[in-house]
């Protein structure tokens, strides 16, 4: 390990750590600011009302991945992935083949799958939610990939690119009741039986902080090792694991000095899985999941967390269960980015669509 971040606001433990790296090694340069972590560029500022902000990207990264897999010059293209696709295994007419193949039938690829997936995956993770979605569903099929699963994700990697000056924001707000902006949220859903190959549900959750969801901290998607037998089912799946990352979070935020005095709000847009989940219904229909469902209701009971029910269109889960059409895709990922109202080579797309969607219109491009 060659780089360390020290973040403390003390200036004594600040100067007495530095004092200690001296006496260990022979050279040790230090900078005020990091500009750099673990390949993220972190950018500070302060915006047009006066709040600051931090942002983090991975634009030079995206640039070298784009050239990899040839997606400079992609049509331009509005979402990670196509909202109408239905990935499946590699079928015989979408067979792969290698360079030198003499059979024309084959699709012959620009790149190797797993690698350029694994570098965009790393992106997904640290500073990109709104790709989340497409890289869970394109890596269920690494193992062995079909033309279909690079075509998806060389669109994956365009977006991107095209993309590619997006940055997770983190932008303060006032310290009032309005904002609760030391307070941590979050918000969970599912997408039944949506994996062709094996019937399992597509879960999603997230987690932010305030009131306003304007950068979240934390995102997942997944599949669960399970087959859920009905919405209800896969909705409790989700709320789980939200309610794991709740906990977790929470003994985080009190260590850094930000106790969470009141439960955490998991918006659900399912009234079944609200109802299991308050023990309002009877566990006869989840006998075979009542194990786990008890320990969420455990939480429940202890007032870590309590459930608060949104209309489907307004739960930005959403965003990690399903590819999403254009205007919905735009309308969550602004808001789990923090740049709704930062100015990028996309914002016409987003302000564009922000301003068609409640009044019906369709976006065609």
């Amino acid at each position: 390990v060659d780089d360390l971040v020290c973040l403390t606001s003390s200036d004594i433990l600040r100067t007495w750590w530095e004092d200690k790296l001296k006496e260990r090694f022979k050279k040790v340069t230090t900078e005020p600011l990091a500009d750099y972590m673990l390949g993220i560029r972190l950018d500070r500022g302060t915006d047009e009302n006066g709040m600051r902000y931090v942002e983090l990207g991975h634009e030079s990264s995206i640039e070298r991945i784009a050239e990899t897999a040839q997606a400079t010059k992609y049509r331009r293209t509005d979402t990670p992935m196509d909202h109408t696709l239905r990935l499946r295994k590699k079928q015989p007419d979408d067979e792969v083949g290698e360079v030198g193949d003499t059979d024309g039938s084959k699709y012959i690829p620009p790149y190797k799958y797993a690698s350029v997936l694994g570098a965009v995956m790393y992106i997904a993770n640290m500073t990109r939610p709104d790709i989340v979605t497409a890289i869970n569903k394109l890596s269920r099929y690494v193992s062995n990939p079909g033309k279909s699963h690079y075509k998806a994700l060389t669109r994956l990697t365009a977006y991107l690119y095209q993309t590619r000056d997006r940055k997770l924001r983190y932008t303060q707000v006032p310290e009032d009741a309005e904002h609760d902006p030391f307070r941590l949220f979050s918000a969970s859903d599912a997408s039944f039986a949506d994996c062709d190959d094996t019937s399992r549900s597509t879960i999603g959750r997230c987690l932010w902080m305030g009131r306003k969801v304007s950068g979240i901290i934390d995102w997942k998607s997944h599949l669960p090792k399970t087959v859920a037998q009905s919405t209800a089912e896969s909705e409790v799946q989700g709320a789980i694991e939200a309610a794991k990352d709740v906990v977790y979070l929470r003994h985080l935020l009190h260590g850094i000095g930000y106790p969470q005095t009141s439960s955490t709000r998991v918006s659900i847009d399912s009234a079944a899985c609200i109802q299991q989940i308050n023990g309002e219904s009877s566990a006869v229909r989840s006998r075979h999941y009542l194990i786990r469902l008890r320990k969420v209701q455990e939480v429940v009971r202890m007032g870590v967390i309590h459930t608060h029910q949104v209309d489907t269109r307004d739960n930005i889960a959403d965003l990690f269960t399903k590819a999403l059409p254009v205007m919905p895709f735009w309308r969550h990922c602004s808001k789990a980015m923090g740049d709704a109202h930062v100015a990028h080579q996309s914002a016409d797309l987003r302000d564009e669509s922000r301003r068609m969607e409640p009044t019906g219109e369709v976006l065609r491009r």
